[in-house]
């Protein structure tokens, strides 16, 4: 039997800000692998609780001065500790100390000690 796909359009189709494409699943099968589009950097104010429990990683920007970051699976105003940062070569930091992009680990609460520009992966 031949394979039904040999004329499809296999380019990636988006619908509602999201990119899908099919997977081959080695058995005969496809199935449609979507990803969720990365959003736009948004200001956050310092101190604030920045919900990251969608995305993987947060990437963030700031201008001027030092930032650190505390974190919390459960946005407890008491429960935050802080969390490393990690530089463009991701080695741990414990505190962003040069302005520059700087990633931590998604799947929770945020805080930063400052102003800052966030970005969400997916």
């Amino acid at each position: 039997m031949a394979d039904k796909l040999v004329n499809m359009d296999t380019r990636p189709a988006t619908a509602n800000g999201t990119q899908g494409r099919l997977r081959d699943l080695g058995d005969g099968t496809f199935a449609e692998v979507v990803s969720l589009p990365v959003s736009n950097a948004v200001f956050w104010p310092a101190n604030t609780a920045f919900d990251a429990r969608s995305y993987s990683e947060i990437k963030f920007q700031f201008s001027a001065g030092s930032v650190a970051v505390t974190s919390s699976l459960d946005d407890a105003a008491l429960a935050y500790d802080a969390q490393p940062v990690l530089d463009k070569n991701y080695s741990p930091q414990a505190v962003a100390s040069i302005p520059a992009i700087y990633s931590v680990p998604g799947r929770q609460w945020l805080k930063f000690s400052a102003p800052v520009y966030v970005i969400g992966g997916n």
